[in-house]
């Protein structure tokens, strides 16, 4: 057998998905060049022709870095994009994290497709850090929500597209403030234009599995960063008490077990509010079925 026969082997399957190109956000525009009013998506020339195309309405600008280097970019401050995944890490000096310690900053990729001038493309991924990572995982909250309440549950949030823009710069921190764009969503959602059309659904559904894995590749697993990301790619913001709170678990009342499907949905929930995947295991390690609808309650309240 020649090595062409070998085209379903699971290994390239599994390491095509950390190959994905990236798009960056920016999180102040006075790092443009020409210099920018707001923050914005960024991608790389590189990571463009990876693609081999860019988002709609991108134009070329000049990244400069704090180190003085730059980099050709194509940057917009709005982006059609359709969110298929997310994954969340705390990352500190250069590595990502098992959990949130002092002076880590949040780091959050949505895997999805964008829109480019000839229609979707993609998989690639939107990498947002700092306190944009929060703002990014609202407004797929808020996607979802408006998807469910439009389509009356009858068809998933990743069918859809997300309009996703750049809000008035702001300061932001805690000790130490720096300037950075807020990420919002369009609340301007119609699933009859919004819908990806069936083509790119069929995709969607035949590649699913494809998706998950990339989801699951930081769980248990610190490592380098660098995953999707410029060098350099914007200011940091102070991170500390912008930290997604693990929930804390109630008290035992009794010592039955929540059921494997609880757990997977609280899961499902917890990873959807950015909380990384060591604080959700540690919230779900043992929970009693009593303490399990405690916390299940807590987090719709939360929205």
């Amino acid at each position: 057998m020649a090595w062409q026969d070998r085209n379903d082997s699971q290994i390239l399957q599994e390491e095509m998905v950390c190959e994905y190109p990236f798009i960056q956000y920016v999180n102040d525009g006075s790092t443009l060049d020409p210099r920018e009013a707001t923050g914005g998506f960024a991608m790389s020339a590189e990571q463009a022709e990876l693609l081999k195309a860019t988002p709609n309405g991108a134009v070329d600008h000049t990244l400069i870095f704090s180190t003085g280097e730059s980099e050709p970019v194509f940057f917009t401050d709005w982006l059609r994009f359709v969110p298929l995944a997310t994954r969340f890490a705390w990352v500190k000096d250069g590595n990502r994290l098992g959990g949130f310690v002092e002076g880590a900053r949040g780091k959050l990729q949505a895997l999805g497709y964008v829109e480019t001038e000839n229609g979707y493309a993609g998989p690639v991924m939107l990498t947002v850090k700092g306190m944009a990572s929060k703002d990014l995982a609202q407004a797929l909250r808020e996607h979802r929500q408006a998807v469910r309440k439009a389509t009356q549950g009858k068809a998933p949030s990743v069918f859809f597209a997300v309009l996703l823009h750049a809000a008035e710069p702001e300061m932001r921190g805690t000790r130490q403030k720096s300037r950075a764009t807020p990420i919002v969503r369009s609340d301007e959602f119609d699933p009859d234009v919004d819908y990806v059309g069936d083509e790119l659904a069929d995709l969607i559904e035949a590649e699913w599995e494809t998706y998950k894995q990339w989801a699951a590749a930081w769980e248990h697993n610190p490592g380098p960063n660098g995953d999707g990301e410029l060098a350099d790619g914007d200011v940091p913001v102070e991170e500390e008490s912008n930290a997604p709170a693990a929930p804390v678990r109630a008290a035992k009342v009794d010592a039955t077990p929540a059921t494997e499907s609880t757990k997977r949905l609280l899961t499902a929930l917890m990873r959807g509010k950015g909380f990384a995947q060591a604080d959700i295991a540690s919230a779900l390690d043992g929970i009693t079925a009593d303490a399990a609808q405690d916390l299940l309650a807590e987090l719709k309240r939360q929205g």
